[in-house]
């Protein structure tokens, strides 16, 4: 039985853009980088029962960090910058990704890796007298990370057939009473195009599902009316022929044009 030490989960963060990559190590300078998966859960009692019966409905993961600021490590860099910035909304956003070094891939230099979209919540910028200044906080997870693999040589993320292909929106105020959101791709690919869903609360579709019935077709930039202010709204990538989902975005809050 082989244990599994930490220096075999590597962790990039992107400097870049998701656009033009640039995929940094989180390795010098970080004291720690965990994986809280936070399972949400539901409870009921059925009547023929006297004990609570539990299912997990969802994840909310997050991923705390202590890293000491360390100005020529990309990474840290990156962190301090949206904290030192109070950056907020799409500008606190990054891509990271969780490389299994454990876990050989399909070939040289490959391993299997989660790339996942996470706001930046920096919560201390702090260091006494005489001591390294530690940049700390959380890494929140935003929608569904997409399953792959990882080159550590060419730091190219490659996502398995099947995986979700992701989908960055932003969501801002339009004129009274209407919403306009911005997606990322800015076009659906041919073949395919984009639906949304808004509510107080909207499970993510998975890979393949159908989402003809209560999604409406959403064209990138467009202004949305009969939305309400606070709820949830998500967009899918589906197919033309069968509305299929094969991509979904990071969940929004509408905000209304007053």
């Amino acid at each position: 039985m082989a244990e599994i030490m930490r220096n075999q989960i590597a962790d990039y963060l992107n400097t870049g853009s998701i656009l033009a990559p640039s995929w940094a190590l989180m390795g010098v300078g970080f004291n720690t980088l965990d994986e809280n998966p936070a399972a949400q859960t539901k409870s009921v009692v059925y009547i023929n029962d006297a004990a609570e019966t539990s299912s997990i409905k969802s994840y909310k993961p997050a991923f705390p960090f202590d890293t000491d600021l360390i100005s020529d490590e990309a990474a840290i860099e990156k962190l301090y910058d949206i904290g030192r910035n109070e950056k907020t909304g799409a500008l606190a956003q990054v891509e990271y990704v969780r490389v299994e070094l454990f876990k050989a891939g399909s070939g040289a230099n490959l391993y299997k890796a989660r790339k996942f979209t996470v706001s930046v919540e920096v919560a201390s910028l702090a260091g006494k007298g005489g001591e390294t200044v530690k940049v700390t906080g959380n890494l929140n997870n935003v929608g569904s990370f997409v399953d792959g693999e990882f080159n550590t040589v060419t730091k190219v993320f490659t996502a398995y057939a099947g995986a979700l292909s992701e989908v960055v929106i932003g969501v801002s105020a339009g004129v009274t009473d209407e919403a306009v959101v911005a997606i990322y791709p800015f076009a659906a690919a041919a073949d395919y195009h984009y639906v949304y869903k808004s509510a107080a609360d909207v499970p993510l579709p998975v890979f393949d599902a159908d989402l003809t019935a209560g999604w409406t077709t959403l064209v990138n930039g467009a202004s949305l009316a009969g939305l309400t202010s606070g709820h949830e709204i998500v967009v899918a990538l589906v197919t033309d022929a069968g509305n299929l989902c094969k991509g979904v975005s990071n969940v929004g809050t509408v905000v209304l044009g007053a």
